[in-house]
C-alpha cells in the first residue's frame, strides 16, 4: 500500500500525459507557486487559462530545484522553460 509519493507521471494520480502527484503539487506550493493546484485528472489542468506561469522565476527555481525528483519526467525532458506548457512550437 503505497502512498504515491514516487508513483510514475500517468500512474492513475492525474490520468493524462502530463500529469502530477498531489505530492508534486504540495512541493510546488510551498516553494514559490502558491496557487498550483492539486491533480484533478483533468487534462489541460495547468493549461494557458490556469493562471501558472511555467516561465515564471518561481516555477523554473521550484521545479529544477527542490520538487524536481517529483516532477513529471516529461516536463523534465523538454529542455529549457521547462513545464506542462512547453512543447515545441507552442507559440
Amino acid at each position: 500500500m503505497s502512498t504515491g509519493a514516487s508513483a510514475p507521471p500517468g500512474s492513475g494520480q492525474g490520468g493524462s500525459v502530463g500529469s502530477f502527484t498531489v505530492e508534486f503539487a504540495a512541493c510546488m506550493r510551498a516553494h514559490g507557486v502558491p496557487n498550483f493546484p492539486d491533480p484533478n485528472g483533468q487534462p489541460g489542468q495547468l493549461g494557458p487559462n490556469s493562471g501558472i506561469d511555467p516561465g515564471s522565476p518561481q516555477f523554473q527555481a521550484a521545479i529544477n530545484g527542490p520538487c524536481r525528483p517529483l516532477a513529471p519526467s516529461q516536463w523534465l525532458d523538454s529542455g529549457s522553460g521547462s513545464g506542462p506548457n512547453s512543447a515545441p512550437g507552442g507559440q
